[in-house]
């Protein structure tokens, strides 16, 4: 279900959600994530036989108690945009803080058995660990930035990667979201993780539109997408906002909807309409960061039934052609309009492949995660 944004004027409120379950004799997981992976979906399939905190902070706080499978309680969602650019200057040490003090509080003075933490809020995590608080460290790398750009970036990219390279080696296993990403890949137990893809229930429908869902940069080549539209008359939603985006909108087909900002549960009600999703990038190669991970983009188009149309960036761009859910082109306005026209009259074909696609590929999910959660917690 959906929910918006609800803003409290406590700020100790958000720590105040009551711990739900029974957690007597089971043993305890804890979860710090970001906000872009489907981590419920994770939490679900762990907390089989465990009791489980997931905590999610990107653009807001979230926290969840999981188990049996079964999720327990929800705090409410906060937005967290007023301190999230120090936050993250600081490499989210300000929330990892919040977030130590929500999972000590959840834990009732019981050791951790296992805990699985996303990027450079691992530090605390190490030092939980070293502490006695934690048996058990997991540490899961989503991304990769390549130390590019002006000298300010360059100098917090490289200062990430030390922080991330010092978790991977006190960590006991290391998740990889792709084997592209380098940190972590020269430990002795580091693994791939694929990302579990919801099923939305989107029906099969008549399609004549397209959308995009992203923050709207150069990169993207919206301008294509534009002339394209425009040529061939094809309705279009921009999902996402941007400066760059507010430059560019005079360009866009008067058959546009710009809907800015929306909860990607929202996407749904748009994805009916289109018969792809447009995920073009310009730049796919290993100054992107794209190149490394793997778009988030790609599992919410997928979860509505929406093929995707982009270039060969991401790792899993592979499986876009290989199982017929998607097309893969150069970045260039020819085969860019040439797979659009392809696309809008194969709705069909595109929507069984990526329901078939789905089903191989969690179950592919549900057992990594069994088999791995079976030797960390044996």
């Amino acid at each position: 279900m959906c929910q918006g944004y609800v803003i409290r004027f406590r700020l100790t409120s958000f720590w105040d959600v009551p711990i739900s379950g029974n957690c007597e004799d089971m043993k305890r997981i804890a979860m710090w994530m970001g906000s872009a992976t489907n981590e419920e979906s994770w939490a679900k399939i762990i907390s089989a036989n465990a009791a489980l905190l997931l905590v999610r902070c990107g653009r807001w706080r979230e926290d969840s108690t999981w188990v049996h499978g079964q999720q327990t309680s929800l705090s409410e969602k906060m937005p967290v945009a007023r301190w999230r650019r120090l936050d993250d200057m600081c490499f989210g040490f300000f929330s990892a803080f919040r977030i130590l003090r929500r999972t000590l509080k959840w834990a009732e003075g019981e050791p951790i058995a296992l805990l699985i933490v996303e990027g450079p809020r691992g530090l605390l995590a190490v030092g939980l660990k070293r502490w006695g608080k934690v048996r058990t460290l997991v540490s899961l790398q989503s991304d990769y930035l390549p130390p590019v750009g002006k000298w300010r970036v360059r100098l917090h990219r490289r200062a990430n990667m030390a922080l991330n390279r010092f978790i991977v080696r006190q960590a006991d296993e290391v998740w990889r979201l792709s084997p592209r990403i380098p940190t972590g890949e020269g430990h002795s137990h580091n693994y791939i993780l694929p990302i579990y893809i919801n099923d939305n229930g989107v029906p099969m429908a008549e399609r004549r539109e397209i959308m995009y869902f992203g923050v709207p940069s150069e990169d993207h080549a919206l301008d294509v997408l534009f002339q394209v539209a425009r040529r061939h008359d094809i309705p279009l939603h921009i999902v996402g906002d941007s400066p760059y985006l507010a430059s560019i909108k005079m360009d866009a087909p008067p058959q546009t909807t710009f809907h800015g900002h929306i909860e990607p549960c929202r996407l749904s009600e748009i994805a009916r309409h289109c018969f792809c999703a447009y995920a073009i990038y310009r730049n796919a190669g290993p100054q992107s960061y794209s190149y490394y991970g793997c778009p988030s983009k790609y599992f919410h188009c997928l979860a509505n039934n929406l093929p995707l149309l982009t270039t060969n960036t991401a790792f899993f761009s592979g499986e876009i052609e290989r199982n017929g859910i998607g097309r893969v082109v150069a970045p260039d306005p020819q085969p860019i309009e040439q797979a659009v026209l392809e696309m809008r009259d194969q709705g069909r074909n595109f929507y069984d492949a990526i329901n078939r696609f789905r089903k191989n590929w969690n179950h592919s999910v549900e057992r990594f995660l069994a088999e791995r959660i079976a030797v960390l917690l044996p």
